[in-house]
């Protein structure tokens, strides 16, 4: 038998969209299970903040214009994706304030809760399905090309780490074998342990959830 590869699954650019979104649920519930335990969540909201602005940023600025470009159809359901996207930072912003002042946010926490699994839902539902069918592999393969070099590697630098967090260990190897070479040896000798330093979920959180 074949060993699984992430491409047999589905096209590499569409399997890292569906873990990012996965990792995002994780997230969002240890910070719901942190605010509704009286704890403080700025560290978590930073992190929260960091990811969900360099995912949101690949899509503003590679993935919605190529799926108007392949389907002008979907423009308005890329809009209301968009305006998503602002009310999300605002949302992030106001906890991160309350936060700075010692305050937690619990039906702030909830609201953001609530926003952000609309918002993933609307993407799954609306664009995925465009994206899978009106893609080519060939396509797939210039747009993972074009959203690595958008992406800077200050960004790189935590959402590997934080995504490749989130895999189930029996997956990390084959997950960890879709990224470039050069990423991958950067999180092996490095990316993985300084985000561990900086940013792992205490124990406590991860039990909470």
């Amino acid at each position: 038998m074949e060993p699984i590869t992430c491409t047999a699954l589905a096209p590499p650019p569409v399997l890292g969209f569906l873990a990012v979104h996965a990792a995002l649920r994780r997230d969002c519930a240890d910070l719901v299970a942190v605010a509704r335990a009286g704890g403080a969540v700025g560290h978590r909201l930073a992190l929260l903040d960091r990811v969900l602005t360099a995912h949101h940023r690949g899509e503003d600025a590679v993935l919605l214009p190529l799926l108007r470009s392949k389907e002008p159809d979907i423009a308005e359901v890329t809009k209301v994706v968009e305006d998503q996207h602002v009310r999300l930072d605002a949302a992030i912003d106001g906890l991160r304030a309350a936060a700075a002042d010692g305050r937690t946010d619990v039906d702030g926490v909830a609201e953001l809760a609530d926003l952000l699994a609309d918002h993933l839902a609307l993407e799954e539902q609306h664009l995925l399905p465009t994206w899978v069918a009106s893609l080519s592999p060939a396509d797939h393969e210039r747009f993972a090309r074009r959203l690595r070099r958008a992406t800077p590697w200050r960004d790189i630098a935590v959402v590997v780490p934080w995504l490749l967090d989130a895999v189930p260990d029996p997956f990390r190897q084959v997950a960890e074998g879709e990224l470039p070479r050069p990423v991958r040896f950067a999180y092996r000798h490095g990316l993985r342990s300084r985000f561990e330093r900086t940013w792992h979920r205490p124990a406590a959180v991860a039990l909470a959830v």
